[in-house]
């Protein structure tokens, strides 16, 4: 009578332990193993529904053999604590893209060689204004002197959306608006770089 209701109790210990895993009847794997050998022995004497020497209901073997492994082993749990750690942690705000006039502020030496390039009483950050990036407003700048061009109807073009080239074939025909780009905005790396 001991050995049966022992053999029934770790039975059902087994599938609970089978069935917490949340594996209970889904394929290979899990809880497998657990059935002859796993508890061989225990309910050797046991008859009607339990098997030979297994000491589990067949039905319930048959589910537990075959019960697969739910649990990704792959993963590093350090990994994982780092991971769930990092998303904890705060968003930093972004800093905001320095506008064209902030970079030639922290650049005197390229504001005074632009202001040398523009008409005499220009002011070099007032020129700025509008333009994206620094790039394109050194490169209008060298177009304007290149050509002979004024730069204020330069800059109008270029802030009602015409490309450097096209502002350039507008306002001087005669130039090659594609040339004359390339060539300014060499001169305009150059006089950032240096």
């Amino acid at each position: 009578m001991n050995a049966r209701f022992l053999s029934i109790s770790l039975s059902i210990a087994a599938l609970a332990l089978a069935a917490s895993t949340g594996s209970f009847a889904q394929g290979r794997g899990g809880a497998g193993g657990m059935g002859n050998s796993g508890m061989g022995g225990m309910g050797g004497g046991a008859s009607g529904s339990m098997q030979g020497g297994g000491g589990m209901p067949q039905g319930l073997q048959r589910g537990v053999e075959s019960a697969p492994a739910q649990i990704d082993r792959s993963a590093d749990p350090r990994s994982l604590n780092r991971r769930s750690s990092q998303d904890l942690q705060p968003q930093q705000p972004q800093q905001p893209q320095k506008t064209t006039q902030d970079l030639l502020q922290q650049n005197p030496k390229l504001s005074d060689n632009l202001s040398k390039l523009l008409p005499a009483g220009t002011d070099v950050n007032a020129a700025a204004s509008g333009f994206g990036n620094l790039g394109e407003f050194v490169a209008a700048v060298h177009v304007s002197k290149n050509l002979g061009i004024p730069f204020a109807d330069l800059k109008t073009k270029m802030m009602a959306g015409d490309s450097l080239g096209s502002a350039i074939e507008a306002l001087k025909p005669e130039a090659d608006g594609m040339i004359e780009a390339r060539k300014a905005h060499a001169q305009a790396d150059e006089l950032t770089k240096g």
